[in-house]
């Protein structure tokens, strides 16, 4: 990583958000959740760095959910607008373009809003559980709903990482568990069709617990169709499941769907720094977000993780703010941060479970307590 101390006034953060395109949705919550963060901390004097404070000055483009127009955004942050502080936007693709550019300026990606799995490990400091976990949560939950669970499908799209990762990670989960490994089910063109192929299959021979991982179309499409086909299958969950526009899009077909989610504002925890959720669920308000899904919170998290860095190195040198990152274990409202020091992963955070239950997100796991 790259060293010098730069000259400033302003702590410059850069990052590019989806305000258009597949990921707009997700990448304008993230986007809010950026802006509320710096509003607050400008409110309240400015980073500190030493014995100085700094106010945040925030730039930010739309990468349109372009992977390629991400990485020249993203050079541009860095080399015209000479960023100190690069967030990462939102969605694992868009992440791992943006975490390559971070790699080849010896830049620190704060990455709140990707799963990178392998690649960029050493350049990018994880605010989000690994992908591998995703599926964790739900599976501890139907475990103990139905301690004879047996019968499980995996469903996921073979387009990009994530799904992969998400899948290969719940495999590997119940292989550790000792049960009876999953029927896999995989599709690569994301259509109605393709998902009702899927359902002619699950007919056939129906599981206890779906678990359904795609773009969140794909995830949206799954559900709409399993609700007409009544299926009868005991636990059905979906990643796309914990955001509110699930709910919106689906109506009474979301009903009884679970999810695992990065942040819900019924979590509680016991804070060692930086505001409450009640505190930044207000401060969302204040920037005109109106629902606060998980991607607002973890980019507010991801602010709120590099500030600290910034406090205790005293430096927006890459090396220290890297170094710092490896050491630290604390808790926002997001959850416990800690990674691992060389790769970056984050090991600290888990995912609680949420299921639409009359119209609204209702909590029923957590790994804290179990069922709730």
């Amino acid at each position: 990583m790259s060293g010098g101390e730069p000259s400033i006034s302003n702590i410059r953060v850069g990052m590019t958000a989806s305000l258009s395109g597949r990921y707009a949705y997700p990448g304008k919550q993230a986007l809010a959740g950026a802006q509320a963060w710096a509003r607050w901390v400008n409110r309240a004097g400015g980073i500190a760095m030493g014995d100085a404070r700094f106010q945040v000055e925030l730039v930010h483009y739309d990468d349109e959910s372009s992977p390629q127009r991400c990485r020249t955004l993203t050079q541009r942050l860095i080399e015209s607008d000479d960023v100190s502080v690069l967030l990462g936007p939102y969605s694992s693709g868009l992440a791992r373009s943006a975490a390559r550019v971070a790699a080849e300026h010896g830049r620190v990606l704060w990455n709140h809003g990707g799963a990178l799995g392998s690649q960029a490990q050493g350049t990018a400091v994880d605010i989000l559980s690994p992908a591998s976990t995703y599926f964790h949560g739900v599976i501890g939950y139907a475990l103990c709903r139905m301690p004879e669970l047996r019968r499980v499908a995996v469903v996921h799209s073979t387009a990009g990482e994530f799904p992969r990762q998400v899948a290969s990670g719940a495999l590997e989960h119940f292989e550790g568990l000792r049960l009876p490994p999953p029927t896999v089910i995989t599709y690569a063109v994301s259509s109605a069709k393709a998902i009702e192929s899927i359902i002619e299959r699950l007919r056939k021979d129906p599981p206890d617990l779906l678990l359904g991982v795609g773009r969140i179309e794909d995830d949206v499409e799954l559900a709409r169709q399993l609700h007409h086909a009544r299926l009868n299958i005991e636990f059905v969950a979906l990643i796309a499941a914990p955001l509110a526009s699930f709910g919106e899009d689906l109506g009474d077909a979301a009903e009884g769907i679970l999810g695992p989610s990065q942040w819900e504002p019924g979590v509680l925890f016991s804070l060692d720094y930086g505001p409450t959720a009640a505190d930044v669920i207000g401060q969302l308000a204040d920037v005109g977000q109106r629902v606060v899904d998980y991607p607002a919170a973890q980019a507010y998290a991801g602010c709120l993780v590099a500030q600290r860095c910034i406090e205790e190195a005293g430096s927006l040198n890459a090396q220290a703010l890297w170094s710092t990152a490896g050491r630290l274990d604390f808790t926002t409202f997001y959850g416990r941060f800690r990674i691992n020091a060389r790769t970056g992963r984050q090991e600290g955070h888990t995912m609680p479970v949420i299921q639409w239950r009359g119209g609204h997100k209702a909590l029923v796991w957590t790994p804290q307590s179990g069922l709730v």
